[in-house]
């Protein structure tokens, strides 16, 4: 590809972990076709099993090592664009759009990705939130995400599964991250 470089991101703990597991049509849907690098190394053209839900794809690669330990460069930059996007003034929205670009040329093909633009700090924030999804799928902190998300903005999400709605609100105790009461009885 034309780009001088291309990094992949990292996680898990070998070249096939997580696997087999399966991304939603919801993520799914946020990668441009044909231009983004995460989707086109990692995430397989179909469903593999019958029970995956409809449109629903299986993250598959054997050709990338993961780096199972700590904060990669592109957690930092996402961290750095979500804290300008908060900022709000237009010379913050600038610096959060510069942020996510330059993760974004690193992740899609030279040419034929769309370049992210917006003076809106709400705007921003969407466009975080959604580089987030693509950038840190299947990592611990898409229910990190979900939790501060769904409080901050109040949001409930929906499910339909088997003709069966089902709710999170902000305030479900599945929101809380479990915590071992072993931990909390034998530290000092």
């Amino acid at each position: 590809y034309d780009s001088p470089e291309n990094l992949l991101y990292q996680f898990g703990t070998n070249d096939t972990d997580p696997f087999p597991m399966y991304l939603t049509k919801e993520v799914l849907d946020l990668f441009e076709e044909n231009a983004d690098l995460r989707e086109l190394f990692c995430i397989r053209y179909r469903r593999t099993h019958e029970t995956a839900p409809e449109g629903d794809r299986e993250f598959a690669t054997m050709g990338i090592r993961w780096n199972p330990s700590g904060m990669r460069l592109s957690e930092v930059y996402l961290m750095l664009a979500e804290c300008y996007a908060r900022k709000g003034t237009s010379a913050d929205i600038a610096k959060a759009m510069e942020y996510l670009e330059t993760l974004r040329s690193h992740r899609c093909i030279t040419g034929k990705y769309t370049h992210l633009s917006t003076n809106d700090a709400s705007e921003a924030m969407r466009l975080v939130r959604e580089e987030r999804k693509r950038e840190l799928f299947l990592t611990c902190n898409g229910f990190f995400d979900l939790r501060r998300f769904c409080s901050e903005f109040h949001e409930t999400k929906t499910k339909i599964f088997d003709g069966q709605t089902y709710t999170l609100s902000p305030n479900s105790t599945l929101l809380t991250f479990p915590f071992p009461l072993k931990a909390m009885q034998t530290s000092d």
